[in-house]
């Protein structure tokens, strides 16, 4: 799910957000409208939050697999490995 619909999915506003990620709500909103990467910190952060509901591949985050290097495109893939077995490109 895109960080957009999220947000309206939650009635939450980027300014509640920002704070929680401990951000500026204009780079927020860059994040949201696909004009700035997250780090992986920081992406691993909005997924913490949101539940895994949005996902590293949805924030434009290229990952590799630790134990292969291979890259990891498939959401579901990203999902199950999100927190234990992926590296920053």
């Amino acid at each position: 799910m895109k960080l957009k619909k999220w947000l309206k999915k939650e009635k939450m506003t980027g300014i509640v957000l920002a704070k929680k990620l401990l951000i500026n709500v204009y780079y927020l909103n860059l994040i949201i409208n696909g004009k700035r990467k997250p780090s992986l910190e920081l992406a691993n952060k909005i997924c913490e939050i949101t539940n895994n509901e949005v996902t590293l591949f949805e924030l434009g985050i290229e990952q590799f697999c630790r134990c292969c290097k291979q890259k990891l495109y498939d959401k579901n893939i990203l999902k199950k490995t999100n927190e234990n077995s992926i590296l920053n490109a």
